[in-house]
């Protein structure tokens, strides 16, 4: 239900059911009466047959062999949360499966650390989350910096191996991660569009 008011989008996350057909039609049915224009759904037994929405991968590389960047991480504030926060929800609105970015989703960000904004002297070139190993969401704001932005926010993981998950229908972010070198690891989520 979350993303019907930003984007018009309902997701539905099965954990298997006897009536699969049945369950979809009636949490599809929901996700319509509350305005939901486009309905995705994952999980166990769904259809083969079902087109596919996104198809989300794990991608790793190795943290030694990414170029180094003059970049570096500033990090997220109270103070600047609510700047992050509309970058964030601007640059991810036409990444498939994207969360919104609400206010209780920036103060738990602020609470356990790993926000950042990137700068390359005194422009902001992109912002993102690290957590554990994982770059778990990164946007660029400058053009051709987006290799920057990754390699900066890798700079904050201790980690030897970074991990990053992206969508194939993400293209221009594929073949960024590609160019620096991370490899195609795991198909980690599959979403289809229910008709």
């Amino acid at each position: 239900l979350k993303e019907i008011p930003y984007k018009g989008e309902g997701y539905i996350l099965v954990h298997g059911a006897n009536k699969m057909e049945a369950l979809l039609a009636e949490c599809a049915g929901l996700l319509r009466a509350c305005g939901a224009n486009r309905i995705f759904a994952r999980g166990e037994g769904l259809s083969e047959n079902l087109p596919v929405h996104a198809a989300i991968w794990k991608m790793t590389a190795e943290k030694a062999l990414l170029p180094q960047t003059k970049a570096v991480l500033v990090p997220l504030t109270r103070e600047t949360g609510a700047r992050y926060r509309q970058l964030m929800n601007q640059k991810m609105r036409g990444v498939p499966c994207a969360s919104t970015m609400e206010q209780r989703d920036l103060d738990a960000l602020l609470q356990r650390g790993g926000g950042y904004f990137v700068r390359e002297g005194d422009k902001t070139i992109g912002a993102g989350q690290v957590a554990g190993n994982e770059i778990s969401l990164l946007a660029s704001t400058a053009i051709g910096k987006g290799a920057a932005v990754v390699c900066a926010l890798a700079s904050g993981i201790a980690a030897p191996e970074i991990e990053v998950r992206v969508a194939l229908e993400n293209e221009k972010a594929l073949a960024l991660y590609k160019r620096l070198g991370f490899q195609m690891e795991e198909l980690v989520e599959i979403w289809h569009a229910l008709r």
